[in-house]
Parts: structure tokens; sequence; C-alpha cells
């Protein structure tokens, strides 16, 4: 009950502190990340339990990761490493700047004195060895494909991680439409306007996204003042304090990826025929909230590439 209560819109990571021991948390999501671990405790609310010592704070353990460094994990954890699946006590932290710094140097010092790539491969080579004399002979060849993939992987995760943590740090999360994928979205200051910026451009408020609950989220400027919202009359859009009311709240729609798909569409959790589109006026591209996402189609206009 005391987790619950330090749970709220504002993440006051004090507060948390107070019944959470943060420390072993952020250590251990961090773990996670770096193996990418999709199937676990902080992505899928699966494969670990939460204890109370008597005399102590709320820890995590793992258990059973037996989907690390598989492409769905890797691919999943590079796009958005803050996503939850409902962890509500993620999704407070990650609200939290000084928390997600705190992540970034615990995946840096994971990465540097922990993921030793030529143990990993010299253990990996050893298994592969004891393993190879029983695959079957119409086997062998998609049983070498997988091992020369995760050699790959394994050789690149530690600039992949680097990279990773450097967005933490940053708090950059950007969220690019297809029909201009050169371009975040942010907010105009001087023009007042919602469009299409450089995604390195500091002088302006991109849009990030940010987890809140149960698979919703704030779509938050980059300076953490306020939110992207539905305004009252559910077609158009403002900026507003952020809050857990629905209508400043966003549900990620993704496409089958059986099927080829890679975008998302951003929902709104309060009209939920409503999405978050691209409108062209002449030369010019306009972010606004259209009727357009009820079938649970896609267009270029409502597609939003996954790579935050």
């Amino acid at each position: 009950t005391a987790v619950i209560e330090a749970l709220g819109v504002s993440g006051s990571l004090d507060k948390i502190q107070q019944t959470v021991d943060v420390e072993q948390f952020t250590r251990a999501y961090a773990a996670d990340i770096v193996v990418a671990n999709w199937d676990g405790f902080f992505a899928r609310l699966n494969n670990g339990y939460i204890y109370f010592p008597p005399q102590g704070k709320m820890q995590t353990l793992p258990w059973g990761p037996d989907k690390i460094m598989s492409t769905a994990s890797v691919d999943g954890y590079e796009k958005f490493p803050l996503g939850t699946a409902g962890n509500r006590l993620l999704g407070a932290l990650a609200r939290n700047k000084d928390w997600r710094n705190r992540l970034a140097q615990a995946i840096g010092d994971i990465t540097d004195h922990v993921f030793k790539v030529d143990e990993i491969l010299a253990r990996m080579e050893a298994t592969v060895a004891q393993i190879s004399p029983f695959i079957l002979e119409n086997d062998k060849f998609s049983f070498q494909a997988e091992v020369d993939a995760l050699t790959a992987e394994i050789k690149l995760r530690p600039t992949k991680l680097k990279k990773l943590a450097t967005r933490l740090l940053d708090s950059r999360f950007p969220i690019r439409n297809r029909t201009n994928k050169n371009k975040c979205w942010g907010y105009h200051e001087a023009t007042k306007d919602f469009g299409p910026l450089a995604c390195d451009d500091v002088g302006s408020l991109h849009f990030n996204i940010i987890p809140v609950k149960d698979m919703r989220f704030m779509i938050e400027t980059s300076d953490a003042k306020s939110c992207l919202v539905l305004g009252p009359d559910e077609q158009t859009l403002t900026l507003a304090a952020c809050s857990d009311d629905d209508h400043a709240l966003w549900i990620a729609d993704k496409t089958d990826a059986r099927k080829g798909g890679r975008d998302t569409a951003l929902r709104n959790a309060g009209q939920k025929v409503v999405c978050l589109a691209v409108k062209k006026e002449g030369e010019v591209e306009r972010l606004l909230a259209v009727a357009e996402c009820a079938d649970g189609t896609r267009s270029k206009t409502t597609a939003w590439i996954d790579d935050y």
C-alpha cells in the first residue's frame, strides 16, 4: 500500500525512495536493458518477484531470463527502453530526470565492467561446441545462422548501450512521423504552432514519450513543463499541465510485426477514435488530432516511426 501511495503523476523520487530500494531497482533494470530481457519484470511484469524485507524497502527479484538477447528483445529496448507493460513504478520513475540519469550511469557501469565481450564470446563458443554434435542435420544451417547473429549482436552491444545511455541522459525520445522521417515533432514557441523540427534542434520544445500507466503515455515537452493534450473540442491539440487525465494520455497501437509492420498510432486515451496525425497546408506540415483511427488502420499521416 505504501508503494502504491508513493506513485503519482509527479514522479517524486524522494517519495518513492521512502518505500522502494531505488538503487537495487535501478541496477536490476539496467541489467535487464544490457541483456535486452524483453520478457522480464520490467518490460512485461513477468518472470520476477517483488520482495519486502522485514525491516527494509521493496526490492525486485528476477527469475527465468530465458528470452535475453533475442532479435525482438534487442529491437524493443533499442527503440524505447522506458516502455512499460502497466509497470506503474517504472513509469513514475521514468518521468524523473534524476532517475533517468542514474539509470544511464548504471547501464554504463554494467556495460564497462560486467558485459565483457571476449569472455562472453568464449563461453558461447564453448557452449556451441558442446551442443553442435546433437543438432539435427536439417537444423544445422539455421542453428549456425542464429549463432552468427547472436555473435554479431554481442560485439555491437556495448556501442548500442552507450548510445542508449546518452539518450537517457539527454531525456530525448522524440517522435517522428512517416511523412517526414528526418524531423521530430515539437512546439514552435515563436509561432505558437505544433510542427516538425530538426531532431537536434535544442532551441524549441520537442515532444518526448513518457510512460505513465497501463501502456498509456504522456507526450511531454522536452523541458518537462507541459504535455500535449487533446483539447475540449476533442479535435485540436493544446499544451497543458501533465496529468493522469485520459485526455492528457495517449495509447501506442502497434502494427502487426508478423506482417512487417513497424509503425505506431498514438490514440488518445480519453477519445479512442482520435489519433495524433499530420495535416499538410500547402508546403507546411502541422500536427493535429483527427478522428481517423477508429478502424485501427494506419495511414502515413497517423503512423509514427517506432524508433523513439
